[in-house]
């Protein structure tokens, strides 16, 4: 988990991990961003950016090729900033009520 801080209070955080994919899977390590968030009071800073940053530079350290991250369709805004730093639509969720 990366922290940003600002004047020594908690302003974001991002949670990542790596997952370890079945075999029958071209891809046999995937990093993946679990969680996200920058509060209110401090987006626009660059904070994101720079969370997403540390986030791939420890995965590059890992040896990591491919990321992953999961946001909800009606959330546009974070899509938008996703999509900017390279990330695209690649499985689409589908779910019932019951």
């Amino acid at each position: 988990m990366f922290l940003a801080e600002v004047d020594a209070r908690p302003a974001g955080y991002c949670l990542i991990f790596i997952r370890r994919l079945p075999p029958i899977s071209r891809v046999n390590k995937l990093g993946h961003i679990a969680d996200f968030l920058v509060l209110k009071e401090f987006r626009g800073q660059g904070i994101s950016s720079k969370l997403k940053n540390e986030a791939m530079q420890w995965f590059r350290q890992k040896g990591i090729k491919h990321v992953s991250l999961n946001v909800l369709e009606k959330n546009r805004v974070p899509q938008s900033i996703y999509k900017k730093w390279g990330f695209f639509p690649y499985v689409v969720e589908m779910r019932k009520n019951l």
